[in-house]
C-alpha cells in the first residue's frame, strides 16, 4: 500500500480549508490518482459497477473537497484487487485465445499468468505504438459481442478515457471487457419482425410467464442463468423492436430514448423474494424494503451510467453495423436488467419531491455513499442530455438523498459474491 500513502500525501497537499481550491489542480489529483492505479489494481470486480475513476470523477463533479476525495480514494484504495504479474506474452495474433478466461490460466510448466495484467500491458503496448483513436478504432468493435459479461464496469471506462483521452483508462477497460467476456454475439444481429420501441417490450416480457425461476443474489450469475436458460425468449423480444439504427444523429437520438428508460429503472420497487416470476401488477409497499430497494436502484443506476456511456461512445464509432450493435448491446442490457430486478411497474412513483436538486447534492456529498454519488452524477447528465421531465429526475434524486440517510441498508448490495 505504499503507493496509496505516497498519494494520500498528494491529496493532504491542499489546505482543506482553502476558500478558492483550483478546478484544475483537482482534476489533476483525480487524474494522477485513477493513473497510479493503472497496474497496481483491477478496476473492479465483475460483480460490481463501482470504479475508482468512476466515484473520483462523480465526486469531482458534485464539488467534492480536496479532504473528500482524500477519504473515499483511502476508502477504495484498501479494498480493490491487487494485479498479479502476468507471464503470457500477448500479441496480435494470440490475444483472442483467452478471452473471458478471468482467473489465472496454468501450464505444463506449472506457471500461471493473471490475465487481466497481460491484458493490460497488450493494449498499453499498442496505444504506445498506433495511437488511441487507432487502438480504439480496431479492437473495441470486435469486443462488442463479450460486453455485457463486464455489464456497465468496462464500457463506462472506456467511454470516460475515450472523452478524455486518458490511455490508461481505455487499456484498462479493454482488458476488463476480455477477462470477462460473455459472448452474446447471436443476440446483438437480429431480424426484426416488429417496429417496437423497448418500453414496450418491456411491458410484454412483464406479462410473459415464461420467465420462471429464483434469481441469484449475485448479478453475474442471474445474467448468466438468463442467457443460458432463456436465450432463445431473449431472441425473440430483440426482434420485437424496431431496426437499430445505423447512422449517428438516429443512433444519439435512440441513445437519449434508453437514457431515460433506464433513469425509470432506477425508481421501480423491488420484492422480498427476488424472481423470475412475474410480480404483481400493484406491488404493495409493505413488500418493499429499503435493503431490496437499493438493489433494484443499483441496478437500474448501472444501467443508467451504461446508457450514458453509450451515447458517450457512438460518436467514436466509423462502421453502421457497430454503431447498430452498440444500441443492440444497450437494449439487451435493458431487457435483462429488467428481468432480474424482477419485472417490476415502471409507473412506480417513490414520492413527490420535497428538496431542491441542490439539497439533494448536499446530502448525498455529506455521505460516504459512493453508489449515490454516482448514480447522482448521472442523473444529472441525463437531464442535461434529455432536457425533459426534470420533475422525474428531482424525484430520482430525493430518494438518492434518503438513501443516502441510511447508508447502512444502501449498502447491502446484490452483487457481493458469497
Amino acid at each position: 500500500m505504499t503507493r496509496t500513502k505516497v498519494f494520500q500525501q498528494t491529496f493532504q497537499d491542499i489546505p482543506l480549508s482553502a476558500p478558492n481550491k483550483s478546478d484544475e489542480q483537482t482534476w489533476s489529483l483525480l487524474i494522477r490518482a485513477v493513473n497510479d492505479h493503472h497496474k497496481v489494481h483491477r478496476i473492479g470486480r465483475p460483480d460490481s459497477f463501482n470504479t475508482l475513476a468512476q466515484v473520483l470523477l462523480s465526486l469531482y463533479n458534485l464539488g467534492a473537497d480536496s479532504g473528500k476525495m482524500n477519504h473515499i480514494y483511502c476508502s477504495m484504495a484498501a479494498g480493490l484487487e491487487p494485479i498479479r504479474t502476468g507471464s503470457i506474452r500477448l500479441t496480435t495474433a494470440n490475444w483472442r485465445v483467452h478471452l473471458g478466461k478471468r482467473e489465472s490460466v496454468f501450464y505444463a510448466d506449472k506457471k500461471s499468468s493473471f490475465l487481466y495484467r497481460d491484458y493490460v500491458d497488450f493494449f498499453d503496448g499498442e496505444i504506445d505504438a498506433n495511437g488511441l483513436n487507432s487502438v480504439f478504432q480496431t479492437y473495441f468493435p470486435s469486443l462488442l459481442d463479450g460486453c455485457l459479461g463486464s455489464h456497465v464496469l468496462a464500457i463506462t471506462h472506456v467511454a470516460f478515457g475515450m472523452e478524455n483521452s486518458l490511455s490508461n483508462m481505455v487499456s484498462e477497460g479493454l482488458a476488463q471487457i476480455c477477462t470477462t467476456f460473455l459472448d452474446v454475439g447471436d443476440l446483438l444481429i437480429t431480424q426484426p419482425k416488429m417496429n417496437l420501441g423497448c418500453d414496450e417490450v418491456l411491458d410484454m416480457i412483464r406479462c410473459d410467464q415464461r420467465f420462471q425461476g429464483r434469481l441469484s443474489a449475485v448479478f453475474v450469475n442471474s445474467l448468466r442463468a438468463l442467457l443460458c436458460n432463456r436465450r432463445d425468449l431473449l431472441k425473440l423480444y430483440m426482434e420485437c423492436m424496431h431496426p437499430a439504427h445505423h447512422n449517428n444523429l438516429d443512433a444519439k437520438n435512440e441513445a437519449k430514448e434508453l437514457v431515460i428508460l433506464a433513469s425509470k429503472l432506477i425508481q421501480v420497487p423491488t420484492l422480498r423474494r427476488p424472481s423470475l416470476d412475474t410480480p404483481p401488477a400493484s406491488p404493495p409497499l409493505n413488500g418493499v424494503t429499503k435493503c431490496a430497494q437499493s438493489s433494484n436502484c443499483q441496478l437500474g443506476g448501472a444501467l443508467l451510467s451504461s446508457a450514458l456511456a453509450i451515447e458517450r461512445i457512438l460518436p467514436h464509432l466509423k462502421s453502421p453495423d457497430d454503431i447498430a450493435k452498440l444500441l443492440n448491446l444497450q437494449r439487451l442490457s435493458t431487457i435483462c436488467t429488467y428481468i432480474i430486478q424482477g419485472k417490476p411497474l415502471l409507473q412506480y412513483t417513490y414520492q413527490i419531491p420535497q428538496r431542491t436538486w441542490e439539497d439533494c447534492r448536499q446530502a448525498i456529498l455529506a455521505s460516504d455513499d459512493t453508489r449515490t454519488a454516482i448514480i447522482f452524477n448521472d442523473l444529472d447528465a441525463a437531464q442535461k442530455l434529455t432536457t425533459n421531465n426534470t420533475t422525474h429526475y428531482l424525484c430520482i434524486a430525493n430518494m438518492l438523498s434518503d438513501a443516502a440517510n441510511y447508508s447502512k441498508s444502501w449498502r447491502e448490495t446484490v452483487f457481493t459474491s458469497k
